[in-house]
C-alpha cells in the first residue's frame, strides 16, 4: 500500500496513473480566486465567500495530512532509497534493522544502501547503481567531464529536449555547468539554469561573467520546480561521492578549533579503524555505540577493491558505497508526481557514470592534497581552465549548497521507495535522541544530541 503525504503525490508504479499533486494543491487557491473576483462583481457576498474560504481550508487540512504505511506484516519487497528518518526509526516498514546499521545512519545523518550488499540493512534492498570492478587505469578528469558532457548534449538532441541545469554554485554543479556549456556553444539555448538567490551568492562572478544574459535563468526554491518542466535535468550530485566525504571537513574544521590540535591532516590521515572509533564515539557520545558501528562496518570496509589506509579514505568509501544510492534518489522527495521510472528517465547525475566511479577508485583518499582548499582539486582545476578564476580555484570552501533548493517533505514523515518505485512514509521516531545513561551511566545534556538530530538528511 502506498500513500501521500501533504503536499507530495504518490509516485506509482509506471504502469499507474500519476497524481499531479501541484495541480491538487492549487486548486483550492484557484477556487477562492474565482469566488474573490464574484464577489468583486457583486455575485457573490461576503459571508458566503467567507464560509466557502473556511470548508475549504478544513478540506485542504484533511485533504492534504499525511497518511502513514500501517500493515499488520513486514514489507516483502525490495527498497532502493531510505531517508535518514525511516533508517533511524526501530522498526522499518516493521522488519526490526540491526544496531550498528541505525547508529551507522545516524553518525552520517543519512540511509544508507550498501553497494557492496555485504552489509544486513534488516530489510530487503536493491542496489540499481553496482560499484564496477576495479580496471588497470583510468581517463584524466576533464576528459571524463568533456565526455559526459557530450553524451547529455547528444541525448537531449535525439530526444528533442532542453536540458535543464540545476546549478547550485558548488564545485559540483558548476564543473557540471562548464562541461555542459562546453559541449552545447553552437547552440545555447539548448540548455536552462535553474538556481537560487543562494546560488548566486556562492559564485557571483560565475553567474554575473558566464549566466546572466547569456542563458535561460529560472529563479527556484526548489528542485522540484524544475521537473514541472520539459527537458532532462541535470545535477552535480555524487561528486561528493566521487571525491570524498563532508565528514572529513567536518573533522578538520573541529581540529582548527582547538588550539592544541594537529594541523591539517590531523586525524584525517590516521589509521583508519582507530580514529573512526573515535570520531564516531565523539559524535554519538556513547563508547558502546561507537563500537557497535565500528563491528557492524569492519567487515565491508576490510573487503573494499582499493586500500583503505587513514580515516580520509574510510570516510570517502563510505560515502562512495554507502550513500551513493540515496544521494541518486533524494530528489525524488521534490520531484512530485514521478515515478520511479520517470524520474531516472529524466534525471542526469552528472558523476553517475562507471568512468567517473574508475577515476574515483583510483584516486581513492586523494580528494584532498596539502589543505582543505584543495578538495576536489581536479573539478576545481577543470573550472579554472575555463573562467580564470583563481581565487574559485583557491579559495572556495565546501558548503551544503544543495540545502537551499532541495525540500523534500520529510519533514512529514520518514520516507522509503521500494523497487516497484512505491513511496512509503512512517512516522519519525526519536527514540536515538533521548539520554545514555542506560549505556554509559552519565546523562548527556539535551543540547549535545540537538544538533546531530537537526543534521540528519544534511545531504552530503
Amino acid at each position: 500500500m502506498c500513500y501521500t503525504p501533504p503536499a507530495l503525490a504518490t509516485a506509482y508504479r509506471a504502469s499507474d496513473s500519476i497524481v499531479n499533486a501541484q495541480s491538487l494543491i492549487k486548486l483550492p487557491g484557484l477556487i477562492l480566486f474565482v469566488m474573490g473576483l464574484c464577489f468583486v462583481f457583486g455575485y457573490i457576498s461576503f459571508w458566503l465567500l467567507a464560509v466557502f474560504a473556511v470548508v475549504g481550508a478544513v478540506a485542504s487540512v484533511f485533504l492534504f495530512r499525511p497518511k502513514f504505511w500501517n500493515e499488520d506484516v513486514p514489507h516483502a519487497g525490495a527498497i532502493v532509497h531510505i531517508d535518514a528518518h525511516m533508517a533511524v526509526r526501530p522498526t522499518i516498514l516493521k522488519h526490526v534493522p540491526p544496531d550498528g546499521y541505525r547508529l551507522t545512519c545516524l553518525y552520517f545523518g543519512s540511509g544508507l544502501i550498501d553497494r557492496t550488499t555485504r552489509l544486513d540493512h534488516g530489510f530487503r534492498y536493491e542496489v540499481l547503481d553496482r560499484i564496477p570492478a576495479l580496471e588497470g587505469g583510468c581517463k584524466p578528469f576533464d576528459e571524463l567531464c568533456d565526455r559526459r558532457a557530450h553524451e547529455i548534449v547528444r541525448e537531449a538532441r535525439r530526444r528533442n529536449a532542453k536540458i535543464n541545469l540545476l546549478w547550485s554554485g558548488g564545485i559540483d554543479s558548476t564543473t557540471a555547468c562548464v562541461a555542459l556549456m562546453r559541449a552545447s556553444r553552437d547552440q545555447p539555448k539548448q540548455m536552462r539554469i535553474f538556481l537560487s538567490k543562494e546560488s548566486r551568492k556562492e559564485y557571483p562572478a560565475f553567474h554575473k561573467e558566464h549566466l546572466n544574459g547569456q542563458f535561460e535563468l529560472q529563479w527556484i526554491d526548489n528542485v522540484g520546480k524544475a521537473y514541472r518542466q520539459d527537458g532532462l535535468i541535470v545535477t552535480g550530485e555524487l561528486g561528493d561521492q566521487i571525491f570524498g566525504s563532508a565528514k572529513a571537513l567536518e573533522i578538520q574544521t573541529q581540529s582548527l578549533l582547538r588550539p592544541t590540535s594537529e594541523p591539517f591532516p590531523g586525524p584525517l590521515r590516521k589509521p583508519w579503524s582507530d580514529a573512526l572509533y573515535e570520531q564516531v564515539r565523539k559524535r554519538l557520545a556513547s563508547d558502546v555505540r561507537a563500537q557497535a558501528v565500528l563491528d557492524y562496518l569492519t567487515p565491508q570496509i576490510e573487503t573494499a577493491p582499493v586500500a583503505i589506509d587513514d580515516l580520509f579514505t574510510c570516510l570517502w568509501w563510505m560515502n562512495f558505497s554507502l550513500k551513493w544510492q540515496p544521494v541518486s534518489l533524494r530528489m525524488m522527495g521534490s520531484a512530485v508526481g514521478l515515478s520511479l521510472t520517470d524520474f531516472q528517465s529524466r534525471t542526469r547525475h552528472f558523476f553517475q557514470t562507471d568512468d567517473f566511479q574508475q577515476w574515483a577508485l583510483h584516486h581513492a583518499g586523494q580528494g584532498v592534497r596539502e589543505d582543505w582548499t584543495t578538495y576536489k582539486w581536479a573539478a576545481r582545476d577543470y573550472i579554472y581552465a575555463f573562467t580564470g578564476d583563481d581565487q574559485y580555484r583557491r579559495l572556495k570552501e565546501k558548503l551544503p549548497s544543495l540545502r537551499g533548493m532541495m525540500k523534500p517533505a520529510v519533514a512529514f514523515g520518514a520516507l522509503a521507495i521500494s523497487a516497484d518505485g512505491d513511496l512509503f512514509w512512517e512516522k519519525r521516531d526519536q527514540s536515538l535522541k533521548g539520554p545514555l545513561a542506560t549505556e554509559v551511566g552519565i546523562e548527556i545534556e539535551a543540547s549535545r544530541e540537538a544538533p546531530l538530530w537537526d543534521d540528519l538528511d544534511d545531504g552530503e
